[in-house]
This record gives structure tokens, sequence and C-alpha cells, in this order.
């Protein structure tokens, strides 16, 4: 059952990576803008870098910069509890894809928060 959960589970972060990969499909940009955004960024996140740091995808990063750890694992061991804990926080995700569909015309996100 555990497997089953953590297969599922992953599958709803391979659907979230493309709808954040969505927008940028096609996505071109100019020499100025693309030295607008090292400058903001700060020196050092050249795409052969970020290709190379983190295999061309995101780092694993919160909006703050602050790189993921284990901290951010919610479990206090029991596991009736944890699963309980679970089960609530699918039900705030769900009612977060709900909200989201709501404020959205793009089709393919509306589609894909419907799978979640």
């Amino acid at each position: 059952m555990l497997m089953d959960i953590a297969t599922e589970e992953l599958s709803h972060l391979e659907i979230i990576g493309s709808l954040v990969g969505m927008p940028n499909n096609g996505a071109k940009g100019t020499e100025e803008e693309g030295e607008m955004y090292r400058t903001i960024t700060g020196a050092g996140n050249d795409s052969h870098l970020t290709s190379l740091l983190y295999g061309g995808g995101p780092p694993l990063i919160n909006s703050g910069g602050i790189s993921w750890t284990a901290v951010y694992i919610d479990t206090i061991g029991k596991i009736t509890a944890d699963l309980r804990s679970n089960i609530a926080a699918e039900a705030c995700a769900k009612i977060l894809y709900e909200r989201l569909i709501n404020i959205t015309d793009e089709v393919g996100v509306k589609n894909a928060l419907g799978v979640l």
C-alpha cells in the first residue's frame, strides 16, 4: 500500500513539473533579456552551469533559495496518525487545485490540474 501511495505521489510531482515547464516551451529571449536575467539572479547562473548542477531541471530549493532537506518531511512516527495527516494534506491540495482551475483560462493547465 505504501509503495502504491509513493508511486501516486511521484506521478503528481511529474504532472506539477510539466505544468511548471509548460509556459517556457518554445520561449525565446533576446541577448539583452538574458543579460538582464543574469544581473537579477547573480553571476554563475548560466545555462551550462545549471545543466551540470541540476541535470537541466530546477534546483530543489524553496522560494527563499534554501535547499531542500529532510526537515520538510512531516511525520510523528505513528503510521495511522501519519496517514491521517496525509489525507488532510491531500484534501487541502484538492481545494487548491480546484481554485487554480477556476482562475485559469489555459485548457492544458485545467486538464492537468483535473487529473490531480
